[in-house]
């Protein structure tokens, strides 16, 4: 009698994008550091006005320190208009090591100044080599001094670095911007509750999936019509948002200086 294989039921799970978060991490915080230059970019081009006293003062500032600087920026290549997508294709070199881990093929000399030639039989096992190269290793790194810190695991070599010992809070870093480019830039009378407000109204009627509002600034609706009603959460969410634009504005002139974020605020942020 012959006999048939009833079809599984069973579903194979689809595969699960691996993403390297400290990767993503990094890339964005290049992005950011991108559009505050551009935004920099804005503020000290002759054809921008604004009634904003707060944005007049900084702009001579940011003319000063960029005009100092701007020769960092040499090969960037970026306008106002820049699309980051487009630029990151052509430009991503910029940000990475310069020397890594690699075989020296017969000619070829070393190129990075704090690397050392190591010679390896291959008719020793993996393991072994392994260890005896990290031995190497450590004991090279010991007489160079290159692991006298031990927090930092990796001594950076790109061209451009983010801020030596910083781990920038990209979705606060984000928000600083925003806050500052998109609404009070743009409309520069408002202050106190008419700014959270308006703050408010642009993260609700952004497109989709880019409308969530920031949590230390307007929550949810029901926490909204909290706020009218309770003075003092009104006063936190009128603090963060001046945090928030006076914390821009320092990111705005470390960038004019060639560097991201650089020092602002304080451990809050």
């Amino acid at each position: 009698m012959k006999t048939t294989l009833k079809k599984s039921k069973i579903t194979k799970k689809p595969r699960k994008r691996i993403v390297t978060r400290k990767l993503t991490t990094k890339m964005e915080a290049y992005r950011l550091w991108f559009e505050y230059l551009k935004l920099v970019l804005v503020l000290i081009d002759p054809s921008f006005k604004t009634q904003n006293k707060k944005v007049i003062s900084i702009i001579p500032i940011l003319k000063n320190t960029y005009s100092k600087n701007n020769k960092i920026y040499k090969d960037w290549n970026i306008t106002k208009d820049t699309k980051f997508n487009d630029w990151w294709e052509t430009h991503s070199k910029l940000f990475q090591e310069k020397y890594n881990v690699r075989q020296i093929m017969p000619g070829q000399k070393i190129s990075s100044p704090d690397a050392i030639l190591v010679e390896i039989p291959l008719n020793r096992s993996a393991t072994e080599i392994s260890k005896r190269v990290m031995d190497i290793v450590i004991d090279a790194q010991a007489l160079t001094g290159l692991r006298s810190n031990k927090k930092s695991k990796i001594i950076p070599t790109s061209t451009f670095q983010l801020t030596t010992g910083s781990e920038p809070k990209v979705h606060t870093l984000n928000d600083m911007l925003i806050v500052f480019r998109d609404v009070y830039c743009k409309q520069p009378v408002l202050k106190g509750t008419k700014l959270v407000e308006a703050i408010y109204d642009f993260y609700t009627k952004r497109r989709k999936g880019f409308n969530e509002v920031p949590k230390n600034l307007i929550e949810k609706q029901s926490d909204r019509e909290h706020r009218k009603q309770d003075k003092y959460i009104a006063e936190i969410y009128k603090r963060t948002a001046n945090r928030h634009i006076n914390n821009a504005f320092q990111i705005l002139i470390n960038v004019a200086a060639g560097e991201f974020p650089g020092k602002y605020g304080s451990a809050m942020d």
